[in-house]
């Protein structure tokens, strides 16, 4: 069902929109040039956006405000998590960047994104210094979503902080980078049941499709990782009864059941 939802959108209720209080870029008289990139961004989202990775949804009178859906890419520790991220253009866009909040759920879940749900847009290069992720004068809002998805969700994300990026490849390096990516696994199961107890608007639906449809895929992973000693108390007493109980909220029985015969076990956290 999920993959029936449209890629890009218009939506009329923004009143959850991180930005949606501040003022307006419309309340000031918008330049023709800023009014005309954003409608040219508008079209490259629709036209570009990949089919079933980044979602996207605008609004009719507010022109300075989007709001995107970005599902963890696979191999990650983010895998399977949505994670929703409230985008305001300024009047001084593209010259500077796009304001970019993510909806954390007060947790840290990358070295660019932190709990207070300030995104950073630069990461460090592999030869020393930060690479910016926008660049006035080539970025677009459809590059920037690409980047993060690419680029900040990634198979190892200790290594976007500056501070660990030259320990890549190194043994100190690599068990840091072991112990984050458990962390960071964690945190996306919570930012699950987070994201399925209080849906963004205008993706209620996306969100309760999305989960009813992986919820095998995501306990077979909690069955995986709970291999992992660091996890497994944490996912035994917490995380996966947290989940269990999130997918009985949007109507998931049927899956949870399904998913317990086939394993051929009692859920011991239901």
């Amino acid at each position: 069902m999920y993959q029936k939802f449209q890629k890009f959108g218009f939506a009329v209720d923004h009143s959850d929109h991180f930005f949606s209080a501040e003022d307006s870029a419309m309340n000031k008289p918008p330049t023709k040039d800023w009014t005309d990139r954003i409608c040219a961004e508008r079209t490259l989202l629709k036209q570009c956006l990949p089919q079933t990775e980044i979602f996207v949804r605008v609004y009719k009178d507010r022109l300075d405000l989007l709001r995107a859906l970005i599902i963890g890419p696979d191999g990650t520790p983010y895998h399977n998590g949505l994670f929703i991220f409230d985008v305001c253009f300024p009047s001084t866009y593209p010259s500077r960047p796009p304001l970019v909040h993510y909806r954390s759920g007060g947790l840290s879940i990358n070295p660019n994104m932190n709990k207070f749900g300030e995104v950073r847009l630069s990461l460090p290069k592999t030869t020393g210094g930060q690479e910016d992720m926008w660049i006035p004068s080539t970025s677009t809002m459809f590059h920037l979503l690409l980047s993060i998805q690419n680029k900040i969700f990634n198979k190892e994300p200790l290594f976007n902080d500056i501070t660990y990026a030259c320990m890549r490849g190194s043994l100190c390096g690599d068990q840091s980078s072991l112990v984050y990516k458990e962390s960071v696994f964690i945190k996306t199961l919570k930012t699950m049941v987070n994201t399925m107890n209080k849906p963004p608007k205008n993706f209620e639906n996306f969100v309760v499709w999305y989960y009813r449809d992986h919820v095998r895929d995501i306990l077979m992973a909690c069955k995986k990782e709970t291999d992992l000693v660091t996890l497994k108390n944490d996912l035994d007493s917490s995380c996966t009864t947290l989940l269990v109980a999130a997918f009985k909220k949007i109507g998931a029985v049927k899956e949870l059941e399904e998913f317990f015969v086939d394993e051929k076990e009692k859920p011991t956290f239901i």
